[in-house]
């Protein structure tokens, strides 16, 4: 009889999961008499799981009806408006992914059900109600509620890497996890071990967008996320995303999220849903 510890048992091979790492903004449960989104779109994921039949969700020429028990994620950059035929009663999360998992954007999905689902949400549901404080139990529970959210994405859903050269995920990745540096097209096509016009053509084709559009694109969204999260100067923030002075960062956050940086950071402190 072999050890199930042996590797060469194809019944027990022995493999590595690495998830994406989950932050989570806001876990609320309220009950809204006004309820209007709008705006420029959010860098963040949006979870919903509304008691009553009250809310509705208007996503391009869609009017989506959120029914009590379901539950909906709406996923980063999704410009998309709400509203009301009555007072609604939801559970809501805001949260980050990280990872490609970061790139998904411009959806909005009602889940399949899940029992699994379900209960998490009562049961964080009713810790909030409860104002129990229950510490890492409570993070680690709303971490599980995302991941099995995600789990349950259809596929069509997912942002997907079609075949494509290596170099330019590489470039992507670069560009992500640390935009405020100063990157020339130059720089960014030796990194992918292109010459620069086939690059700049090649990843504006692929991505639909160019390496510098991507470039103040993650600038624009780590400014974002730091007004979110901090109490930091808009001019601390600006500097540290890699703008050169408040005047341009100000001037392109309201081209990109049509709002200047102090007016969304009150808007944030007012409460977002």
């Amino acid at each position: 009889m072999k050890n199930i510890n042996d590797s060469s048992d194809s019944r027990h091979q022995v493999f590595q999961l690495s998830g994406p790492a989950v932050e989570i903004l806001l876990c609320r449960r309220d009950v809204l008499n006004d309820w209007q989104i709008g705006g420029p779109p959010a860098p963040y994921w949006r979870l919903y799981r509304p008691w009553n039949n009250t809310g509705l969700l208007h996503y391009h020429d869609q009017t989506l009806s959120m029914r009590a028990g379901e539950v909906w994620v709406i996923a980063p950059q999704t410009e998309f408006n709400s509203s009301l035929t009555g007072p609604l009663d939801k559970f809501y999360l805001h949260f980050l992914v990280d990872g490609d998992l970061s790139n998904c954007r411009d959806f909005c999905c009602r889940l399949p059900p899940s029992t699994a689902l379900e209960a998490l949400v009562e049961r964080i549901s009713t810790k909030l109600q409860e104002r129990r404080n229950s510490g890492f139990r409570l993070e680690f529970e709303v971490t599980a509620l995302v991941t099995a959210a995600l789990a349950l994405l259809p596929e069509q859903y997912l942002f997907q890497y079609r075949p494509v050269e290596s170099g330019l995920i590489a470039v992507w990745r670069l560009i992500q996890q640390n935009p405020a540096r100063n990157y020339t097209n130059a720089e960014l096509a030796e990194f992918a071990k292109m010459g620069l016009s086939t690059f700049i053509r090649r990843f504006s084709s692929y991505f639909g967008i160019s390496p510098q559009h991507y470039v103040l694109e993650q600038r624009i969204r780590s400014a974002t996320l730091l007004l979110i999260r901090t109490e930091l100067p808009i001019a601390d923030i600006a500097e540290s995303c890699g703008f050169c002075d408040i005047y341009y960062f100000s001037r392109m956050f309201r081209k990109f999220r049509g709002i200047s940086p102090l007016a969304f950071r009150k808007q944030q402190r007012a409460g977002s849903t």
